[in-house]
Formats: structure tokens, sequence, C-alpha cells
């Protein structure tokens, strides 16, 4: 799919508290590093029954730390050896992306400064942490990309 056919809009996301396995990663090996590691969460931890979150931050000129996870409920605690990475409330650029295949295009599209010159109200922020929301029981199909954004001044 062309970054054209995707559908993106500014929201306001409440803010999780995510927890689950973490990577270091390179923008070329990103697909790969980040399958292998849902699927060694998913064998960790049941995934059905709520929303997943892949969460990049720390970004670099070479790459990116991914967390795979789940929110965490308010009172709980992580199990033990998991990382908690938290998402703050605030603005986003929420892009609906048809199906995993249109991924890279999402990214492509929050992150490519053709985007930011159509929105003369606000600007990608590369500071803060960006995530991708899979629905509960995501098996494919529809899920979203959130960039956090800030007004430009």
């Amino acid at each position: 799919m062309s970054k054209e056919n995707l559908q993106t809009m500014i929201v306001r996301f409440e803010g999780a508290l995510v927890y689950g396995r973490q990577i270091s990663t390179s923008f070329s090996a990103a697909v790969l590093d980040c399958t292998v590691l849902w699927e060694k969460l998913g064998a960790e931890l049941k995934l059905e029954g709520e929303d997943s979150y892949g969460v990049s931050y720390n970004m670099r000129q070479d790459g990116f730390d991914y967390l795979a996870g789940v929110a965490l409920q308010s009172a709980a605690s992580p199990p033990v050896g998991f990382i908690e990475q938290d998402i703050s409330a605030g603005v986003y650029a929420r892009c609906q992306v048809p199906a995993l295949e249109d991924l890279s295009a999402a990214y492509s599209l929050l992150y490519d400064e053709d985007w930011a010159a159509t929105h003369s109200k606000y600007a990608v922020s590369m500071l803060r942490p960006c995530f991708e929301l899979y629905p509960a029981g995501y098996s494919g199909g529809r899920f979203y990309v959130y960039a956090p954004v800030d007004e430009k001044s």
C-alpha cells in the first residue's frame, strides 16, 4: 500500500504503562528482530485478551529500542524480568494501518517531512516514544501507529 492511502488524524491518547520484552535494533534489521521478539513474547504471555503495544524509543541514527508488551494494570507489578515503558498522555498523530505489511509505509508517512509540511499546527516529536497499538485478539488486519506531536511555534 502506498503512503497516500493511509488514514491519519490528530488524537489525544490518555497514556499507558506497558511491560514486556525489549530489544535494541537497527532500522535495517527491525522487521526481523521485532517479529522474533513478538513470537517470544506470545509464548510467555497470554496476549489474546488485551491490547498489545509495540513501543519504539531511544531513537538513534543507527537504530532504536523496541518493547513488545501489554498495558500494566494500575496496582499490578510486572512479572520478574520484564521491562516497563511509560507512554505519556498527550497529542498524537494516529495512522490507521490496514495490515502488518503496511507498517513500514505508516512509519514512513508519519516521520516524512512532507507529512509535517501538510500539518501547519503540529510536528512529530523524535524525543518521545511512538507506538503501535494492536487490538485484543489481534491476528492480522487493522491496527494503529501513534507518533507523538508537538504544536509548532
